[in-house]
């Protein structure tokens, strides 16, 4: 009983899988999809360490809070004997919010780090700027988020189904009221939202990027800005300069 019921396992799997799968997609749409400011920072060992210092202390937080918060559950499964009736009501009532508990988190946790990576270090650097920062956060927050939390839910859910019946032998999960219960019309539109919605946010962000490269663009650099968007700007204007030399070679030989 003990090994089943325990939330530990489910909590650090699910939740280690969720945050890289936000971070590989953060570290994917701000390096071509909406690079700005970031693809123009310097990414040296002294960026790296603070970033990584930076999530390490917000998933140190989340991972304290969820353990005070998973203590009746852990408690009930260890010790079934010592646990009276009120805190074996408690712990049924937070076994069935655990899919929104891991959720709620994710989703403070990645608004937390929106804010701190596009509003207060900005600010501590000395380069704020509202456009850039208002960016940083729906790229981190909203799109990174938005992903991670839908990831964690329905993921928690599925693995958390099984365990259920420890605290619950006669299936009588409606005896608990005042529980959340997501139909089947909400998980359609959830995944609906996630299917549709946001990869057009992305695909509209793209092109509006790309089309403020392109204002004031010559030729050679609207070419290789269009047909290469994750190219970085440096190595956009080595490949703007190697176009745009056979052209100037032709028409200074084109006015001899």
């Amino acid at each position: 009983m003990a090994t089943g019921l325990n939330p530990a396992p489910v909590l650090r799997v699910i939740n280690s899988v969720g945050n890289m799968l936000g971070a590989s997609i953060a570290f994917f749409y701000f390096r071509v999809i909406d690079p700005g400011y970031s693809a123009r920072m310097r990414l040296g060992w002294i960026e790296i360490a603070y970033s990584a210092l930076i999530v390490a202390a917000l998933i140190g937080i989340g991972q304290w809070y969820s353990a005070r918060w998973l203590a009746p559950i852990v408690r009930a499964g260890l010790e079934p004997d010592t646990v009276d009736e009120a805190d074996l009501a408690v712990a049924r009532r937070r076994a069935l919010l655990f899919p929104y508990f891991l959720a709620a988190v994710s989703a403070a946790g990645w608004t937390m780090a929106g804010l701190i990576f596009g509003v207060a270090l900005p600010i501590g650097m000395g380069h704020f700027s509202l456009p850039e920062s208002l960016r940083n956060i729906f790229g981190v927050t909203v799109i990174s988020g938005s992903v991670t939390c839908a990831f964690i839910f329905f993921a928690s859910e599925y693995a958390w189904r099984r365990r259920l019946p420890h605290l619950f032998p006669a299936g009588d999960l409606r005896a608990v009221p005042g529980i959340p219960r997501l139909v089947v019309r909400a998980r359609l539109l959830a995944i609906f939202l996630l299917t549709s919605v946001v990869p057009l946010t992305v695909l509209g962000i793209l092109a509006y990027t790309r089309a403020l490269e392109l204002v004031g663009a010559d030729p050679a650099a609207a070419a290789v800005t269009a047909f290469k968007p994750g190219t970085p700007q440096p190595e956009k204007a080595a490949n703007s300069a190697r176009l745009a030399a056979p052209a100037r070679a032709t028409t200074r030989s084109a006015a001899l």
